[in-house]
């Protein structure tokens, strides 16, 4: 009974089992491969990326990943980075996978907190003209009430709007099925 009801929320929540749709296949690239630079060599997989004003490189390790000692980075060169904006703040975050630049040149990071488990979300702003690894502190702090997302949450993605005035989060939380 129980492998029945598990076959069964695959199917039927999770969408396993229905092919997705392949509406791309006859399209060509709009680039040929002479025409693309490979940015950076990584151990694993990049999550995001995000491009200051002054074209400095930010990413973050994709967190499925478990990244241990860096999880958002500078990129320096092809294969090398440092973390960003200190090793100390590497701690203070969990689990960062969406992370973009305002167009005040402000690098903001969205922590789901491992879905809610190990801590609150949060989403933090480091004016990228004043951060250093001395002031690694962020500019900004909003740390997430549980009424908002909490256990099960998944606060994946988000947009800024033009003005710097909003920020536009999509809670994607498999479990709570409430965008």
């Amino acid at each position: 009974l129980f492998t029945l009801i598990i076959i069964y929320l695959l199917y039927t929540r999770l969408g396993i089992g229905t092919p997705f749709p392949d509406n791309y296949s006859h399209l060509k690239p709009v680039l040929s491969s002479n025409q693309i630079d490979i940015a950076a060599y990584l151990p694993i997989p990049p999550g995001n990326l995000a491009i200051s004003s002054n074209n400095t490189i930010y990413f973050n390790f994709h967190p499925e990943y478990n990244p241990i000692d860096i999880k958002i980075a500078q990129l320096i060169d092809s294969t090398t980075w440092i973390p960003f904006p200190s090793k100390r703040f590497q701690k203070e975050i969990i689990t960062v996978l969406s992370l973009r630049i305002d167009s005040l040149d402000r690098l903001w990071l969205l922590d789901y907190a491992q879905h809610g488990i190990k801590g609150s979300p949060k989403l933090y702003a480091f004016d990228l003209k004043s951060t250093d690894e001395i002031n690694d502190k962020p500019d900004i702090v909003h740390t997430f009430p549980s009424d908002i997302a909490g256990f099960g949450s998944m606060l994946n993605d988000f947009q800024i709007d033009s003005s710097c005035k909003y920020i536009y989060i999509i809670d994607t939380s498999i479990i709570a099925h409430t965008p």
